[in-house]
């Protein structure tokens, strides 16, 4: 895939990557565009491997960096109001929106994944422009319910990380540190973040990965965790907000999250499909918040299998 920087809004320079569907794969003829959108504080290389399918399959595929993440830019405005503002979650998603504009349109429709922050962006544009949205993944974000003792749900993740939490898991202590010490504990934060998200089986099989994710964790600048994060959960006013937008998506929807402790019916991603006017969900065994790292090949057999019944009507 190619990628390079590109100014999609005044002063707002993102890094993209493109890269044309295999023209013979299943899905060639079909004219469609994945754009992939990652986590707060994560980057587009965390969907290689959903990025290869994709690819392989026929379907061409836009992934990029937020603003402050990954090879994108991470501008600090002097002020504390300003830099709050330039990574908040209503600029972020005017990004994904100007992204999908510049980098889609010489296919005929969009389908669109989110992974975690990635979830709700995806959701309010499918929301919001259900004309040229062909279908939705949602990764690592579905409704709280019986979660893995070992993780808790998406909306009490951003809750804590965003310095709301309470009791001795909540992550908001750092947040409120001065730059320098935050920048000085970041490796030790980075480690705590990589044992959360991950399956512990995860770093016997994939070490060499979960390695790299915690390098580029602990690289993330500090002026950017301490904008970004509290805004993980503000693009939506509430609970029953994001319901609503869930509500009137049109589009087919596939929703995968982490293993549950919920009875088959009642898991977070079910839950959440089921509010959906076309949605599917799944919560998949051996996996934490990092879903498609955790478990890969699960998630792509899903995505593909989703495609192929929901979003090109492949006749099988």
């Amino acid at each position: 895939m190619l990628g390079s920087l590109h100014e999609v809004r005044p002063g707002r320079v993102l890094y993209v990557e493109t890269s044309y569907g295999n023209p013979d794969g299943e899905f060639a003829g079909n004219s469609l565009v994945a754009l992939l959108i990652h986590g707060a504080m994560c980057h587009h290389s965390q969907y290689a491997e959903q990025a290869k399918a994709l690819i392989g399959s026929g379907v061409s595929v836009v992934v990029f960096d937020l603003l402050g993440c990954g090879d994108s830019t991470k501008p600090r405005p002097d002020d504390h109001a300003e830099r709050m503002r330039v990574y908040g979650p209503q600029e972020i998603y005017q990004d994904c929106i100007a992204v999908m504009n510049q980098f889609t349109s010489e296919w005929d429709s969009v389908f669109v994944a989110g992974h975690s922050y990635g979830g709700p962006l995806t959701v309010r544009l499918a929301a919001e422009h259900p004309k040229r949205i062909a279908g939705i993944l949602c990764l690592g974000f579905g409704y709280p319910t019986a979660p893995a003792p070992q993780e808790t749900s998406w909306l009490r993740r951003s809750c804590r990380a965003a310095g709301w939490g309470k009791g001795k898991s909540g992550f908001g202590w750092w947040l409120k540190l001065p730059e320098w010490m935050l920048q000085l504990i970041m490796p030790y934060v980075a480690s705590i973040i990589i044992h959360t998200v991950y399956h512990p089986n995860t770093f016997k099989r994939r070490p060499h990965m979960v390695s790299n994710e915690w390098w580029a964790w602990a690289g993330n600048a500090p002026w950017v965790v301490q904008a970004l994060t509290p805004g993980i959960g503000k693009l939506v006013k509430d609970m029953e907000e994001l319901k609503s937008l869930i509500r009137s998506i049109s589009a087919p929807a596939l929703i995968i999250d982490q293993e549950s402790k919920a009875p088959p019916g009642k898991t977070g991603p079910e839950l959440m499909a089921a509010d959906m006017q076309d949605g599917e969900g799944h919560a998949i065994p051996m996996s934490f918040h990092q879903v498609h790292q955790d478990q890969p090949d699960a998630v792509n057999e899903y995505l593909l299998d989703f495609l192929r019944r929901k979003v090109c009507h492949v006749q099988v």
